[in-house]
């Protein structure tokens, strides 16, 4: 059997194969109605030219991909590149975008693009959706064709991103030619609201759009920041407003419309954008100071009234500051007021401290001679009171510890309960405030034995009834 293979092998391959083989290298090629006789090529190069010249008939327009990238990635980053001022004015288009923009001029309609990636897939092309989807973009770029997303115009990223595992949601329609007209009165606006001659007026449409609204999402976002930081105050009111308009103009993805808008909205916008530009700097340079004077203001309200009346126009024109809609201007203004009335407050809570501590001192030597007096057993006297009672910086708060009047009768009822108890605990001295107010003004000598005298009479309703006392 083994010997009956080997035979058999080398038959073929001395006679079979060899026979084979010069049928092959002779015979006519047919390839569909046609038979292709100028062939000299023999062997294995002779059937890959016959199999090249047969697509070539079947597919006509296969060697047009030849140029195409051939993977995600590459089909990305072509539909990602930027349009250079122009590029295309000078390069006519291609076989493959030739036959792309007839296809879509015979179907007068806005055309799905699986539509166009299903036709060039077969026919005489036979192409690759990266292919397909390439020469699509190319007239894209040449602002012949563009692409619709949900019906919707797109930019460049969302289509890259999205055009392969979403594509059935997109189509490619007749780009609309923008005016040039249309295009210079954008960039006099735009150059008029912003003051900015960084946009390249040789752009094409498409990318000049594309650019501005880049700015304008830097700017939202500035501008956000920004109104994070101020928007408690009253002159955010110029932000409030024109964030909106900002918003919608880098929202607008119909490049037409987003020119036209700017135009129509140009001189609301300048003037709005002047204002941020101050606001910009104001920010930057001067919100702490400004927050400084807002944050006075509203710590010292309830102290102002305290101050002399002269003061009050300055203490006024200082509070301003809290609903002042634009203090941008006012600031040098606002820095003196405070700082005057700074020095009025504080020489004002020098004044009160100084007198507090000089009653406490009066109080401390009316308290020690009671305790010389009683001599208590255990009884100190704490004269930290003082310190605790001159710690405020408030002016209101240091007139409310002017009266030691309690803090004397305090002290003074510990002194008698540790110095005059019994045995079963029982006061034997009664501490007793007088009603020392007069019933009439005090002019003579008589009125004030008369007033004193009623004092007395206080005072001997208690002794009458037996009692030792001490007035408070």
């Amino acid at each position: 059997m083994e010997e009956f293979r080997r035979r058999a092998a080398e038959l073929y391959r001395k006679k079979i194969e060899q026979q084979f083989h010069k049928i092959f290298d002779e015979c006519a090629i047919v390839s569909g109605q046609s038979v292709i006789t100028d062939m000299a090529l023999k062997g294995e190069a002779r059937y890959k030219e016959a199999m090249r010249r047969h697509l070539e008939r079947i597919f006509t327009y296969a060697h047009c991909a030849d140029i195409a990238p051939n993977s995600a990635d590459l089909l990305k980053q072509k539909i990602l590149r930027d349009i250079n001022p122009g590029e295309y004015d000078l390069i006519p288009l291609s076989e493959a975008e030739q036959q792309v923009e007839q296809y879509l001029k015979r179907q007068y309609r806005e055309v799905p693009l699986s539509d166009v990636v299903t036709y060039f897939q077969k026919n005489q092309y036979g192409w690759s959706e990266f292919a397909t989807i390439y020469f699509c973009n190319e007239l894209v770029r040449r602002h012949m064709r563009e692409f619709a997303y949900n019906g919707q115009a797109v930019d460049r990223k969302l289509i890259a991103n999205n055009i392969l595992h979403d594509r059935n949601s997109f189509s490619i329609r007749e780009a609309c030619a923008i005016p040039q007209q249309d295009v210079n009165d954008f960039l006099a606006a735009w150059k008029y609201i912003f003051n900015d001659t960084t946009v390249l007026s040789g752009l094409d449409t498409m990318e000049l759009a594309k650019q501005c609204q880049s700015k304008l999402d830097a700017l939202y976002n500035r501008m956000t920041a920004v109104l994070g930081d101020i928007a408690q105050y009253p002159f955010a009111e110029t932000l409030k407003v024109l964030m909106p308009i900002v918003n919608e103009w880098k929202e607008i993805r119909d490049n037409a419309a987003f020119f036209k808008k700017v135009v129509s909205d140009k001189e609301q916008s300048k003037e709005l954008m002047d204002k941020w530009k101050q606001i910009l700097q104001f920010h930057d340079d001067q919100l702490p100071r400004y927050k400084e004077y807002v944050e006075f203001v509203q710590r010292n309200q309830y102290d102002f009234p305290e101050l002399s009346e002269e003061t009050q126009p300055k203490v006024d024109a200082l509070k301003a500051i809290v609903s002042d809609e634009w203090p941008i201007d006012k600031m040098p203004t606002f820095k003196k007021l405070t700082q005057e009335i700074k020095f009025k407050i504080s020489e004002r809570v020098n004044e009160l401290k100084a007198e507090i501590s000089q009653k406490y001192d009066e109080t401390f030597e009316k308290i020690e001679k009671v305790v010389e007096q009683e001599k208590p057993v255990g009884y100190t006297l704490n004269k930290n009171v003082k310190d605790q009672a001159i710690l405020p910086n408030s002016i209101l708060a240091l007139k409310s510890k002017l009266d030691t009047k309690q803090f004397y009768e305090a002290e003074v009822e510990k002194i008698m309960k540790l110095a005059h108890h019994d045995e079963t605990g029982s006061k034997k001295i009664k501490l007793i405030s007088l009603d020392t107010t007069s019933a009439k003004q005090l002019k003579s000598a008589q009125d004030i034995d008369e007033y004193l005298n009623e004092l007395r009479k206080q005072l001997m309703q208690h002794i009458d009834n037996g009692e030792t006392i001490m007035v408070k």
